[in-house]
């Protein structure tokens, strides 16, 4: 009886150990930098009703394409620079786009010099710009491949809508809070989106689990309420205050 007990606890100790292995491995966010997010660059990303699908999509596609660029870039150890390697075919398989997208979607990045590109033969290296004082944030990175490829098809405004309330939530979270606040007023002004979007954009979020949950915010004055800007989780909002990871 005591041999089986013993293989027994063995057992789970073995698969609790490689279980948490693998949890101590997985990422749930990266570093963004956040002052280009914090000053309006968003606004720069428009969506046109006007017959300009082609530059709708190039920038429903820059958007992803930087993210998922911040999502694997790594600090280069001689100069501090977030870099990251990236070929044609594997942003068509994290983002499940064509070619002509990914190139339009990286020449608006490039011009609004977001990123940088060396091209090194066949792979290109994509830098992440920084202003100078190296704003940064944690933007949620786990899973994001998947909801691309499933609920993005370069066509709708509520995509870029989504993906900058996304970037712009991620760049003005307080490290010290799960949540983000913004009045819609403040969303409108950093961001471009028509205050008349925010709420169907907020539902676009939340289905596919871009977003966790919008609180409403409030607080006591003087024993009475008084109501604040809603707070905003995004995925994986708990992950975003370990300090370690």
């Amino acid at each position: 009886i005591n041999r089986s007990f013993n293989w027994y606890w063995i057992y789970v100790l073995m698969y609790e150990s490689i279980f948490m292995g693998v949890q101590k491995k997985m990422k749930y966010w990266s570093k963004m930098p956040s002052r280009w997010v914090i000053d309006g660059g968003l606004k720069k990303f428009r969506y046109s009703s006007n017959n300009q699908n082609q530059m709708n999509a190039a920038n429903i596609a820059a958007l992803m394409i930087f993210l998922i660029i911040v999502s694997k870039a790594q600090k280069d150890e001689f100069n501090d620079e977030l870099i990251t390697n990236f070929t044609y075919k594997e942003f068509s398989e994290s983002l499940g786009i064509s070619r002509q997208s990914i190139s339009m979607g990286l020449k608006v990045l490039e011009s609004n010099n977001i990123i940088s590109i060396k091209r090194i033969g066949r792979t290109n290296q994509y830098i992440v710009n920084q202003n100078e004082d190296k704003t940064w944030c944690k933007v949620p990175i786990h899973e994001l491949e998947g909801i691309f490829c499933r609920s993005f098809s370069l066509r709708s405004q509520i995509e870029l809508y989504a993906l900058k309330l996304f970037i712009y939530f991620s760049a003005i979270r307080d490290k010290k809070f799960k949540y983000s606040m913004a009045s819609y007023l403040k969303i409108t002004e950093k961001t471009g989106i028509p205050k008349g979007f925010i709420k169907k954009t907020l539902s676009f979020m939340l289905v596919n689990e871009l977003l966790s949950r919008v609180d409403r915010g409030y607080d006591k004055v003087n024993g009475e309420k008084v109501n604040l800007p809603n707070q905003y989780y995004l995925k994986d909002y708990n992950e975003l205050v370990y300090p370690n990871r």
